[in-house]
């Protein structure tokens, strides 16, 4: 469809008389209905809230740090004590089950029978995996179908892999199980799970080094079909410590202190905003502010720069015009407490 035919207002007024899920499907017409479906439209602009799960605990709760008086609540407890959250989706939480927190609503996840090989040691770092930094979870937007994807992974060397597994949940299947999406990487890869795996607008990413370079590679959860990006990912300071994060409905990356967000056709990475605090990953945007964390315990917000059409960070600008997070910004408390943060919607 070709968008000259169509101001922007007209598609509005046609896709608001069309029930959710056939808006969601309307955003594959053309670029013009997608960006109008994704920007203006009332369900796809549903402000997250934040999501605090600390393990060693029974209590789920969430707080608003867009709020004026940010204040946690607890929304329920989760079935035992050291449960290993995988991500959210859609207010869905993914750990060993599916769980619905809000009805109570839990729903077994199959074990892979081959999961265990994969947890270990980062090599040189000491850092341990747990396996459930091999999952991601994902809705796709158009489908509305929820996928649990797991990576295999190679923590010390290169290998090939045939697939990634996928699972289809919610829908009409009563005993779903797993299934193998084919993966054609040649000369193999050596996944980079630490960079965690993210899931933006239909597609689950992870990083994984491929024939020297690290990249991105992705799975499309309508098509679960599996592709590298053709771009390197930028190069990372601190040694080269980095964490995929979704910026702005985008995939993006952490480097510290740069933020770095990926454009529509892939094929490039651009500066976003540069932090100098630890941010909550991978969700760190809420609202107009971003949510920054310091020390092991203390979580604060800062507030974007209104006016702007890039929608960077305050407080100080840079003389090429991207604003930072200084570290010694004190921003506003938002929780205190040893809690990994998740979207929640």
């Amino acid at each position: 469809m070709d968008d000259r035919y169509l101001p922007a207002d007209v598609v509005l007024a046609i896709v608001r008389r069309l029930p959710p899920s056939a808006r969601r499907r309307s955003r594959l017409v053309c670029r013009l209905w997608h960006d109008v479906v994704t920007h203006r439209t009332p369900e796809m602009q549903s402000r997250p809230k934040a999501l605090l799960w600390y393990p060693s605990s029974t209590a789920v709760s969430i707080v608003d740090p867009c709020s004026a008086s940010p204040s946690p609540r607890e929304l329920r407890t989760s079935p035992r004590k050291g449960l290993a959250l995988v991500g959210t989706s859609n207010g869905i939480l993914c750990a060993v089950t599916l769980a619905n927190p809000v009805t109570g609503e839990t729903m077994p996840v199959p074990a892979l029978p081959w999961a265990a090989q994969f947890v270990g040691q980062l090599p040189c770092t000491g850092y341990k995996v747990r396996w459930a930094k091999a999952y991601g979870i994902g809705c796709h937007p158009v489908t509305g179908e929820y996928k649990v994807v797991h990576v295999p992974c190679c923590f010390d060397r290169v290998c090939e892999f045939d697939a990634v597994h996928v699972l289809t949940v919610g829908g009409k299947e009563k005993n779903p199980t797993w299934r193998e999406s084919p993966v054609s990487i040649p000369g193999g890869a050596k996944c980079e799970l630490a960079a965690g795996i993210v899931t933006v607008d239909g597609a689950t990413h992870w990083a994984a080094t491929i024939g020297g370079s690290a990249r991105v590679v992705s799975l499309d959860l309508a098509a679960e079909r599996v592709a590298p990006t053709t771009v390197p990912l930028p190069a990372a300071r601190s040694g080269g410590y980095y964490r995929l994060a979704e910026v702005r409905g985008r995939l993006g990356l952490v480097t510290y202190p740069e933020v770095w967000v990926l454009d529509k056709d892939r094929r490039r990475w651009s500066v976003a905003c540069r932090i100098e605090q630890d941010v909550s990953l991978p969700h760190f945007e809420f609202g107009e502010f971003v949510l920054a964390q310091r020390g092991r315990s203390s979580f604060y917000r800062h507030r974007r720069r209104k006016g702007d059409g890039g929608g960077i960070w305050r407080p100080r600008c840079e003389f090429d015009g991207v604003v930072r997070v200084d570290w010694r910004d004190e921003g506003t408390v938002v929780c205190d407490g040893y809690y990994q943060i998740f979207a929640f919607c």
